[in-house]
Order: structure tokens, then sequence, then C-alpha cells
């Protein structure tokens, strides 16, 4: 309709084009899909080809070995814009599918021979809902299986050199420990060869207990072959059991000088005196408490029955009841005890009456004087009253030579010797051959657990030792 100037007649075109709604940017929803241009439709077959493209991927992924997470933007290539909406769904579509049909196959041979399991994924469950990067998943065996969590040890694993360093070590420790001996019983401890076995068992142990003084030369290369190194000196898993024993017997420059088997810290054979072997054992509770301080007070328990239950062997228990403990050790260390004894009286009685256990039995021996095979019993001797007159290794580990035999039997004459001693380890024939020509009597005396039938511990070692040397008078 056109309108003239007077307003009676006009013309007025209500024709809309295309062109200009779509630069008034008011198109509406229906039309959008058709209104992509060119460009824009080929960019959304490009992507839906290479969904296409990436669903054939995917399957030949589940097939591999070994699978690495999937980055669905670099697969794609949609780095460089954000997606329209026709295209999310598009891809929305693609992955919905995608997730419908994946299927994981078993790779490893045990696990190829089981039936697949069963997917739990419901019917309606949406898979976008879960993150993209949850919908590419790796064949099994891809990633290792994380280690379980550390849990503290129950129970402490304890290493020892000689069989009575387990022994007291199980002694003060309990069920909370389990023990075993690099050395077995009968064995020299100077002669350990050092084994796979024995390396095996050193990189293992929570706790290495040496005897020190010089025994053990042999240990720093297995312990070093073990890789442990909890267990080196200084270590909080290492510990000398005769830390505060009195050393017998240093040698002077002169015997070092001389050779032969020579420590230079003093006799080594300190466990075989059972007041040396409470200060193993305080020394080995101490090593064990600060391996597990939960179970520091029933270690000290322990530790204290052990202890009195010594005493009361060695003293007798009567006498452990009215001096103590305490005092009887410090009176037989400095060689004050049977003295003291003798002089006072309780009640009107002699208190040398109460003494018992051990030393009651060894000071009424007839014959006290020995000879031994090497200097092992010099603690002992020293703590039950008894003399070791000589030895029959005229060196310590060197064999004797038939002049050093013939002087002993002269020595052993003179000195009224009626007894010749040696550990089981030794030959018997040369302590049997040189009772003989003095007339008197040859014993094996064990110096560990083990070593007889009657020595199953600490306490049986000692008992056996006092049977053998009473059952040869």
């Amino acid at each position: 309709h056109t309108h003239t100037a007077d307003g009676h007649a006009h013309t007025e075109d209500h024709t809309h084009t295309h062109g200009a709604a779509a630069t008034d940017g008011h198109t509406h929803p229906a039309d959008a899909k058709a209104e992509l241009n060119k460009k824009e439709r080929a960019e959304l077959e490009a992507l839906r080809s290479e969904v296409k493209d990436l669903r054939k991927a995917l399957r030949a992924l589940n097939k591999a070995t070994k699978v690495k997470p999937l980055d669905l933007k670099q697969e794609t290539g949609l780095r460089t814009r954000r997606l329209t909406d026709s295209e999310r769904e598009a891809m929305q579509e693609a992955l919905r599918k995608l997730n419908n049909r994946r299927k994981v196959k078993q790779t490893d041979s045990k696990q190829e021979s089981q039936p697949p399991k069963k997917s739990t994924t419901k019917p309606d469950q949406t898979p976008l809902q879960t993150p993209l990067y949850n919908l590419v998943q790796p064949a099994p065996g891809a990633y290792r299986t994380p280690e379980p969590i550390a849990r503290p040890k129950q129970t402490v694993t304890v290493v020892a050199t000689l069989p009575i360093l387990a022994s007291v070590a199980k002694a003060i420790g309990g069920d909370a420990v389990t023990t075993s001996s690099l050395s077995p019983p009968g064995v020299d401890p100077h002669d350990v060869r050092m084994t796979p076995a024995l390396t095996a068992a050193l990189k293992g142990a929570d706790l290495f207990i040496e005897s020190g003084m010089g025994l053990e030369g042999w240990t720093a290369r297995a312990v070093t072959a073990s890789g442990n190194t909890t267990i080196v000196p200084g270590g909080t898993g290492h510990v000398y059991a005769t830390t505060g024993v009195t050393p017998v017997e240093i040698p002077t420059a002169e015997e070092i000088a001389a050779g032969g088997h020579v420590h230079a810290a003093g006799n080594p054979h300190a466990w075989l005196s059972p007041l040396n072997v409470k200060v193993m054992a305080a020394n080995v509770e101490a090593a064990l408490s600060k391996l597990q301080p939960a179970n520091a007070a029933e270690f000290a328990r322990r530790s204290a029955a052990f202890q009195r239950e010594l005493d009361d062997r060695l003293f007798g228990s009567k006498l452990v009841e009215i001096m103590g403990s305490r005092t009887l050790d410090r009176l037989h260390r400095t060689g004050r005890l049977i003295p003291f004894l003798e002089k006072k009286k309780l009640r009107g009685e002699p208190l040398i009456a109460s003494l018992g256990g051990w030393l009651s039995r060894t000071r009424s021996l007839k014959n006290k004087k020995l000879i031994t095979y090497h200097s092992t019993w010099s603690y002992l001797a020293d703590c039950f009253g008894l003399e070791v007159v000589a030895t029959i290794e005229e060196k310590p580990g060197i064999a004797p030579s038939p002049t050093h035999l013939a002087r002993l039997s002269e020595i052993a004459k003179k000195a009224g010797v009626q007894l010749v001693a040696a550990p089981p380890y030794y030959p018997r024939n040369r302590i049997d051959s040189l009772a003989q020509r003095i007339g008197g009597r040859s014993i094996v005396l064990p110096t560990q657990p083990g070593e007889s039938k009657e020595a199953i511990d600490t306490i049986t070692l000692f008992d056996t030792i006092v049977n053998r040397i009473e059952n040869a008078q």
C-alpha cells in the first residue's frame, strides 16, 4: 500500500527477507541448524568423522597390553575454540555410544581363562555424568597396583652371633621377639664362615646382637654384604652384649707381637660367667626397648626376673633374700664375698651357711685346678672359684708342639691338676692323652646352649657345666 502525502492512499511493503532477519540476529531456534554456513557444516562433518575414528582407536587400545590415558582434546584437535551447541550434542551422542560399546579384554593369560565380569553400569546411566578421563580405562596390568600400607611389626627379628645371646634375647623379649643364631652350637665362634643363608638372615634382622671384645672378626664383612644399614655398629639395630663387662687377660705388646689368636681387648669369652650374663641381659633389654618402646616395661620386668633367677642359681635364693642381689654382685666381683660370708654371722650362725646355688657346689669341690685346651674358661673360673693352671695351646689358636705337651705334664703333676677340659669343637684325643699322662680325667664342657642334651638355655648351660665338673671329681 502506497500512502500519498494527504494520507488518503498508501502502499506498504510487508515483505521480510531472510537476509534482513539474519542481520538483526533474531533467528528462530528451529531454523538454527539450517542457518549454518558451509564452513560450519564442514567443521561438523569433520568432527563426526574424527569421533568415528576415535571410536575405532579406542577399540584398538583396549586390545593393547599397555594403555596410556587418552587426552580427548588432543586426539580430536578441539583445542583452538569452544564447541557449539550442535557440536557438543554430536560429541555427547558419540561418547554415549562409545561408552555402551566399550569392552575391556583381559590380556594376562590367567585372566583370559576366567569368565568376563558382567557390567555393573545401569542401562539408564548417563555416561557423561562421569568425568571424561574415566571413560577411557587402561587394560589390566597397565599400571602397578599400589603397595599395601605398612603396619608396625608385632615382633622384633633378633639375630645373634651366639646361641647364648639368642637365648638371653628370648628370655627378655618373650613372644615379642623371634631369635636365631648365626653360629650353630658346637662351632668355634672365632671361625664362623659367611654363607648366603647367613647374609640373608642379617638382611632381615631388626636387631643384631654381637658378643663383642673382638670375638667375631667375621661380622663386619657379613653385615656389609647384607646391605642392612640399621644393624651396623652404632645403628639402632645393633648392640654389643658385653658392653660394660670388665675384661681379663688383656695382652701385652710382646704377646700381641708373638702372634696367635690374640684379642687386644682381652679374653672375649665373657658370657661364661653368670655375673657377665646379667650385664649382657641389661644391654639386650635396652636395645629391645629402643626398638619397641611400647613393650619397654614388659622387657624390664622379664629382664629383672631373668637376672634374679641367675642370682638365685649362683648364690642360692636364701642368701639373695638376706643380702640382696646388688650387694652380692658387688662383693663377688671384687673377690670379697667368701671372706665376708665366712667372717659375718646372722643369728649366731656363720653367714656362709646361707650360701647355696652353683657357688656352694663349686666351693666344696676337691679338685678345682684345670688345664684347658683354649683360654675359654677364664671368666667361668673366676666366678666359680676354679683355677686354670695352663692351656694345651702354646699360643691362642696355635696347635701345641710335642715340647709344649711334655712341659704341660710336668706343670700338671707339680700343681696337682686332675682335670683337663675342652669345648666340644676341639680335638678330644689331645685332652684324653694329656689326662692319661697326668693320671687325671678329661671332660668336655659345653660353651653354648644346644651343645649337649641337658643345656637347652642359659640357665641349664651353667647347670650342665657345674654337674660335669662335679661328676669328674
